[in-house]
């Protein structure tokens, strides 16, 4: 049997997991202590050469880390947070006002130098396509 080049290619991409994969199903759902609201870090940045994990930080205390095409739930307190994505200086912290009960997104994209280059609150709706596609990161913070 011939396979040529591209058939070799297509092995070779989907054997290493870079072929893309399809939605699976309904978006994953955690259960929020009483009196919590939710944050989904969410790595949407691309497997490389050289993985490496994103951390999201509080008051310089790590709250999760994640690898590309990731995500991590945490439970937080309602109230003001200023998250840090690692590799961004404080000036790019994100403000959230977190109300208990409530869900919040935050878009993680590292740029080709394996630094963030955003870290930024997104939608439901787009985080529920991005929560299909990518695997929960093995530890929570």
């Amino acid at each position: 049997m011939k396979w040529g080049v591209l058939g070799w290619l297509g092995v070779a991409l989907a054997a290493s997991g870079c072929a893309p994969s399809a939605p699976q199903g309904p978006p994953p759902v955690y259960s929020l202590p009483a009196g919590m609201a939710g944050l989904y870090a969410i790595n949407v940045s691309q497997q490389t050469m050289f993985p490496a994990e994103k951390t999201v930080s509080e008051g310089g205390r790590e709250i999760a880390r994640l690898g590309p095409e990731r995500f991590v739930f945490v439970p937080i307190a309602p109230g003001r947070h200023d998250l840090r994505c690692d590799d961004l200086p404080m000036t790019n912290a994100v403000a959230l006002s977190a109300v208990s009960g409530r869900l919040y997104y935050l878009r993680i994209e590292m740029g080709a130098t394996a630094q963030v280059q955003h870290c930024e609150l997104m939608t439901q709706d787009t985080a529920d396509a991005l929560l299909r596609q990518y695997r929960p990161e093995a530890q929570n913070r």
